[in-house]
């Protein structure tokens, strides 16, 4: 039975991959013609970082760590120790 075109699982995930940035890439294009239609000037977060000066880029990824990476690793941690206390683990020395 032949479930893929693709000789290994490496490379039918890697095509899968090229393939769902082909359609967000595209979605993408579509939704910003559809809001430069509408007068919005588009531009993607590539193009706004290279235009940042150091400063500003390193402002960017401290704000950027403080809204989404830090209370998703605080989550996480606190998750964690949720699970040790109801399994009541302790450390191995």
């Amino acid at each position: 039975m032949i479930l893929s075109e693709h000789d290994t699982f490496e490379e039918a995930m890697e095509a899968l991959l090229d393939a769902m940035k082909k359609e967000s890439d595209e979605i993408r294009k579509i939704e910003h013609e559809e809001l430069e239609k509408q007068g919005i000037k588009v531009r993607t977060l590539e193009e706004v970082i290279k235009d940042m000066t150091p400063e500003e880029l390193e402002a960017f990824k401290k704000e950027r760590y403080e809204k989404f990476v830090k209370p998703l690793l605080d989550e996480n941690i606190s998750a964690l120790e949720r699970l040790k206390r109801r399994l009541n683990l302790k450390r191995i020395k």
